[in-house]
């Protein structure tokens, strides 16, 4: 590898969580309504809770069939050098708990539709350097599919830090939702079993 490569490397690395935000801010607000930090209540044991974002779909995205509701994005910086597994674990199940939660937006208490976990791992060469052993391949495949009995998943970015171009609602390897450039337009795409994928309700016995 040369040097360019070595920099152009270090460009799309993120350092800190406060990176990963400042970038989210940047590169999605032309698509949601943002808001930021939102306090609420885990339901079941009434404690407090605060999530770091949750979205609403501006109209082009509700045109195309995107679902009108409020969904959760939870932020975090991993280092994926040293395989930060544990870390990767309660940030799903951080996820899992907003999702029995109510949270106090302007329009009034709402509960989300689904839970989405923004990380290093939302871009394709931080995912693939962590995935390059059979164990950490299994680690993810295992944990995901557990999510999205939860109705989490991740937000998956098509490019790179330095050269975005899109996004991808991922649930266990089900996409829901996509918006990325093509011939420089942007392109949405709805999952024909889009709904099927947001609307489940596992409880107990879910199958």
């Amino acid at each position: 590898m040369n040097k360019s490569d070595t920099n152009a490397n270090q460009e799309n690395i993120f350092r800190c969580e406060p990176e990963l935000v400042d970038w989210f801010d940047k590169n999605l607000a032309n698509d949601f309504i943002i808001n930021k930090e939102i306090t609420g209540k885990h339901i079941l044991t009434n404690k407090g809770t605060k999530i770091d974002y949750i979205l609403y779909p501006k109209m082009h995205l509700i045109d195309q069939g995107f679902v009108k509701a409020h969904f959760g994005i939870e932020v975090k910086h991993f280092d994926i050098a040293k395989n930060d597994c544990d870390k990767i674990v309660d940030a799903f199940w951080q996820t899992f708990t907003y999702m029995e939660s109510s949270f106090d937006l302007p329009t009034g208490p709402t509960r989300l539709k689904f839970g989405l976990i923004f990380s290093d791992l939302s871009f394709n060469d931080s995912r693939r350097t962590f995935l390059n052993t059979d164990l950490n391949r299994g680690f993810l495949l295992g944990l995901t599919h557990l999510a999205n009995n939860a109705n989490v998943g991740i937000l998956e970015i098509y490019g790179k830090r330095s050269e975005f171009r899109g996004w991808r609602i991922d649930f266990a390897g089900e996409s829901y939702f996509s918006c990325y450039l093509e011939d420089g337009k942007k392109k949405l795409t709805k999952a024909h079993y889009g709904d099927n994928i947001i609307n489940k309700i596992r409880v107990g016995n879910c199958y």
